[in-house]
């Protein structure tokens, strides 16, 4: 694989995973953070070091992650591990649903007024994850037809 593929695969990946990061939580309701996330894989017998993960998350071409770590993950995250193994993995039911949820509330522009400081600091939050998503340029499915 040449150089230019190779971090094509690696950006899409890393894109992947930061979606993940973004829009699940754990059961607990938390955002993942690397030590669940480290001790779920352990759990599947698969290791892997915070500079691994690191350098999975920020498209680093020095990490070539193996299947086993990716379906682990896959796992972790309660999604279907082809989409992370695969670069035209199906994205995951739940990340479509977070995705329609943030789309909604963007469209409503919210209810109550802009002046009132909760409301100002959710449309601030929508607009800087909207920008940091098409900055990645995640490729999404936004309606069922376009599967």
């Amino acid at each position: 694989m040449g150089d230019a593929n190779r971090e094509r695969s690696a950006q899409i990946l890393a894109d992947k995973i930061n979606l993940l990061l973004d829009t699940l939580r754990t059961e607990t309701g938390h955002p993942y953070d690397f030590t669940t996330i480290q001790q779920g894989i352990k759990d599947r017998g698969v290791a892997m070091s915070r500079t691994k993960w690191h350098y999975l998350k920020t498209a680093d071409t020095r990490v070539r992650p193996d299947e086993k770590l990716l379906r682990a993950l896959g796992e972790v995250f309660g999604v279907d591990p082809r989409y992370l193994v695969h670069e035209n993995g199906p994205l995951p039911e739940q990340v479509e649903q977070e995705l329609a949820t943030v789309r909604a509330l963007r469209r409503a522009r919210c209810v109550t007024s802009r002046r009132e400081p909760s409301a100002r600091l959710i449309l601030k939050g929508f607009r800087q994850s909207l920008r940091s998503s098409r900055r990645r340029k995640v490729p999404l499915r936004t309606t069922p037809h376009s599967r």
